[in-house]
């Protein structure tokens, strides 16, 4: 059984947390902080047995971030995801491997008046299930969180409250529309979770078999990126949405792509051992290239970016993605 939260001298607390599933989590962080809790799920996540230590003058926002991940934009409510997005839901073409990832769960609903408390017990709960307490207004939501699974704990809320830490917890937007409440797609949001994503799936590509250069290409291009942007590459569901951007005066992104073809081909004479057709397609295409040109960047809302460089081969005049 969770211990309640141990107040210490000097102002100072500590919050022992048991680890376990995300549903688990989200409950002892609910009993613990005494405050609603909901958490963007990930499949078959397992937290450690760890505890959170903070002061009162500094509150439990750092520690939380700094030993679970999470990402916090208030703490009254607590409404997150932890280190960026899971990656099966931030890639959109691996989005259905993310829904199937959980099993059919079920809501507890308490209601007491115009108040109401939620608690997701057997596993997490899909979005449109996490919707059940709202009974005086409709939610409805971008397309971007459809199939969201959500684990939750909200004890004593009221509808606007409990709209508001499920919109925290996607990183959306609340917006009335219809007579309901709409959550809207929110970019600073979606930058911010994607470049933790990227920069979290960088540092274990040697244990997941993924190419570091990859994702913190990726991250770089989406720390660059406008909202506006960003806001156009998900203006609507289409997997073949793209967006070529001149990044010439993007420095950071110009390094992290170069830094990408380093890793990739044998650019300069570093040893490393590469495979034939790598090794075959760097000498048919460096010398065509123009390097003098800088790569363009091909944006697209699958959540990794592409490098299109240019130059001329035959006499015509040819781009070449990757």
């Amino acid at each position: 059984m969770l211990s309640a939260l141990v107040a210490l001298a000097l102002g100072s607390h500590v919050l022992p947390l048991q680890g376990g599933s995300d549903v688990e989590l989200v409950h002892q962080l609910a009993i613990g902080l005494e405050r609603p809790v909901a958490l963007l799920a990930q499949p078959q996540r397992v937290w450690k047995k760890q505890q959170i230590e903070w002061r009162d003058d500094e509150g439990p926002a750092k520690p939380l971030r700094v030993k679970l991940g999470l990402d916090l934009t208030r703490t009254a409510a607590i409404g997150t995801s932890a280190g960026g997005y899971p990656e099966s839901f931030y890639f959109l073409l691996k989005r259905s491997g993310y829904a199937k990832g959980f099993k059919t769960a079920k809501l507890k609903v308490d209601e007491d008046g115009p108040r109401f408390s939620v608690r997701t017990a057997d596993g997490p709960v899909v979005l449109g299930t996490a919707c059940a307490p709202l009974k005086q207004a409709r939610l409805s939501w971008h397309w971007f969180f459809e199939n969201a699974y959500l684990a939750i704990d909200a004890q004593n809320v009221t509808e606007s409250e409990y709209v508001r830490l499920i919109a925290d917890c996607l990183g959306a937007k609340v917006e009335k529309k219809d007579g309901g409440y709409y959550l809207d797609f929110d970019p600073a949001a979606y930058r911010r979770r994607g470049i933790s994503t990227l920069k979290r799936l960088a540092a274990a590509s040697p244990q997941r078999g993924g190419d570091a250069g990859d994702d913190l290409y990726s991250a770089a291009v989406l720390a660059w990126l406008t909202d506006a942007q960003i806001a156009n590459l998900f203006d609507r569901p289409d997997d073949n949405h793209t967006v070529t951007y001149d990044a010439s005066n993007a420095p950071d992104v110009l390094a992290a792509a170069h830094q990408r073809l380093l890793d990739r081909f044998p650019v300069e004479d570093d040893h490393v051992q590469r495979s034939k057709s790598v090794v075959e397609l760097w000498d048919g295409m460096k010398n065509v290239i123009d390097w003098s040109v800088p790569p363009k960047v091909v944006a697209s809302n699958q959540g990794l970016f592409l490098s299109m460089y240019s130059g001329r081969r035959d006499g015509h005049y040819f781009t070449w993605v990757w």
